[in-house]
């Protein structure tokens, strides 16, 4: 007041304004630039890329599927071609064991012996394809070879043969036949034993009665 009358307010000095401001906040891409280079208030997190699709596992286990199939179905398929072409298999190969004869020894009748064929493991056994071997009481081969051949001396001062008698005629070997032995002097073969081979299987063997 001057002199009674009222002077006008004067306006207090203003800062000079502070540097920065205001900010400037930097542009956010997923923004759109707004006026006056402001971005929007930013709330949350930003949007995630969508997850990759799940992968489809049924063409794999169809795939699977048929390769089992086929390793079981092929295996099947060619044994019902081989054996429907081959046939079933036959029977397997005949028993290698060899046939047993058994012998029963009648007594002597002079320089003669007999015997009898009691059991022959093997109906088609031919007589003509056995071996004789007479032995004597020391183990010399006074006879080796077939039925009905010539005498043998294949112990010094003895003679011996086997005479084989086919009852039925047909070859074959069957109870009803009978040996005869020949020994002279028997005495050189009494005790001894007669050995009957077919090829290298011995099929019988019997000693002499003294």
């Amino acid at each position: 007041m001057v002199c009674g009358r009222l002077l006008p307010l004067m306006a207090a000095p203003q800062p000079p304004p502070y540097p920065g401001y205001p900010p400037n906040y930097p542009q956010q891409p997923y923004y759109p630039q707004q006026p006056g280079g402001y971005a929007p208030p930013y709330y949350g997190v930003p949007a995630m890329p969508p997850p990759p699709a799940k992968k489809d596992s049924t063409l794999l286990i169809i795939v699977v599927l048929i390769v089992v199939i086929a390793l079981i179905a092929i295996p099947a398929i060619l044994y019902v071609l081989v054996t429907g072409i081959t046939g079933p298999p036959g029977p397997g190969p005949p028993s290698s064991a060899p046939p047993t004869l058994t012998l029963a020894p009648g007594q002597w009748s002079g320089d003669n012996l007999t015997l009898q064929v009691v059991a022959v493991s093997n109906s088609t056994l031919k007589f003509t394809d056995l071996t004789f071997q007479v032995v004597s009481p020391a183990g010399a081969i006074c006879f080796t070879g077939a039925a009905n051949s010539a005498n043998q001396i294949g112990c010094p001062g003895i003679t011996v043969g086997v005479i084989y008698s086919d009852a039925q005629g047909e070859g074959n070997v069957d109870s009803l036949d009978v040996m005869r032995i020949y020994g002279a002097p028997s005495s050189a073969v009494k005790g001894g034993a007669l050995r009957v081979s077919l090829g290298t299987d011995r099929i019988a063997q019997i000693t002499l009665p003294g």
